[in-house]
């Protein structure tokens, strides 16, 4: 018996040593990525500014292109679970949409925002705001009457599948495109830290289902999900993200501006002078935490949904093109909806912290320190 289990074990293990390096490798380009560094500042020090610009977006673009062989394998993982499609041509327009909306948002939002002079400008994070929200919405609305005609049309189409389909396609898509947002725009340290929460989130949650789990969470759903393990996945994931947010709180690294740093990038702040001391403050801190409890209860909520689909159509996992893993959506399963919906109330926050720079009368003394 243990010479069937070994090679499961060693697949598994070497799959996850490539999951490993693949997200090493996001982070540096993510860091690289970084447009702070064609001013020669931010995380990049060592970067001459007269080719930081050229560094910045040509590693922005290695960033998009790293990841653009997911669609199709995502694609075709829709395609053989929802669809059922022998068509060549439904899977290419399934491959094409889903990158076309996480390529689209990015390409838009990345071009001036590399341009030096409009960097610099004042109105630029508020105008990207415009540019990114609205070209993130357009492309999903158009899509979706695509998908639900392509879902309807198929031979799998129960009122599950016409439903969730389409809205599962749009979100996964905007997941990407959160990602190479809070990648590129958000410093390294905001993904770094998103990617490693879902990771400890996942891992709490099993060590304490395994050890403490005795009341099942919701046994139609997933049978190994656990309160004890719910709960644990929670504390787990919270108490990383605060405390490497203190880390990195104490190794600032060179900012671009005072306010601009790793506690204002993971929540998409520009504040104006008045609101500096905001990040330092109880109140950010609070805020925090309370961030951090919500994005594991909706890395979890990810979790429990793709298994619901996965019950729904009869089937285990999505593929198995990673080894031991199951497939590409089993293994993104809690990092797909929570970085979708992370990535959009950062951009709103930041449209919201934009207003107040150029209204910089607008001041919080509850959420400043003294």
């Amino acid at each position: 018996m243990s010479k069937v289990q070994l090679p499961n074990i060693n697949e598994r293990f070497r799959t996850g040593i490539s999951i490993f390096l693949y997200t090493a490798v996001t982070i540096f380009f993510a860091a690289f990525a970084d447009p702070r560094t064609m001013l020669g500042c931010g995380w990049i020090t060592f970067i001459p500014s007269n080719i930081g610009r050229y560094v910045s977006f040509s590693s922005a673009l290695i960033l998009i292109s790293m990841y653009g062989w997911m669609a199709y394998y995502i694609a075709k993982e829709l395609n053989n679970v929802f669809l059922r499609s022998q068509k060549k041509i439904d899977l290419i327009i399934l491959t094409t949409s889903l990158y076309l909306i996480q390529v689209v948002p990015t390409i838009i939002f990345i071009l001036p925002t590399y341009n030096i002079a409009y960097f610099m400008l004042k109105e630029h994070p508020i105008t990207l705001s415009y540019i990114y929200v609205g070209s993130s919405v357009f492309l999903p609305i158009i899509f979706y009457f695509v998908y639900r005609h392509m879902i309807k049309k198929s031979n799998n189409n129960t009122k599950f599948n016409v439903i969730v389909f389409p809205l599962l396609v749009i979100a996964i898509g905007l997941s990407f495109a959160s990602l190479y947002y809070l990648a590129i725009i958000r410093y390294w340290t905001t993904i770094f830290i998103l990617i490693c929460a879902v990771f400890i989130n996942d891992m709490f949650g099993y060590l304490g289902g395994s050890l403490f789990g005795k009341h099942k969470l919701a046994p139609h759903v997933s049978p190994k999900k656990t309160y004890a393990g719910f709960i644990s996945a929670i504390i787990g994931a919270t108490l990383f993200i605060v405390l490497t947010m203190i880390v990195f709180n104490h190794i600032n690294g060179v900012p671009y501006k005072d306010y601009d740093t790793p506690q204002s990038a993971f929540l998409g702040q520009q504040l104006p002078e008045s609101l500096w001391n905001f990040t330092n403050s109880p109140g950010w801190w609070a805020i925090l935490v309370v961030i951090a409890i919500m994005y594991s209860l909706v890395s979890n909520a990810g979790d429990l949904l793709f298994s619901w689909i996965k019950r729904k159509n009869n089937i285990k996992d999505f593929s198995s093109i990673l080894k031991g893993h199951g497939g590409l959506l089993d293994r993104l399963d809690s990092l797909t909806i929570s970085i979708a919906i992370f990535g959009f109330i950062t951009v709103i926050i930041a449209f919201i912290c934009s207003y107040l720079t150029h209204n910089s009368n607008c001041i919080f003394p509850l959420f400043t320190s003294q």
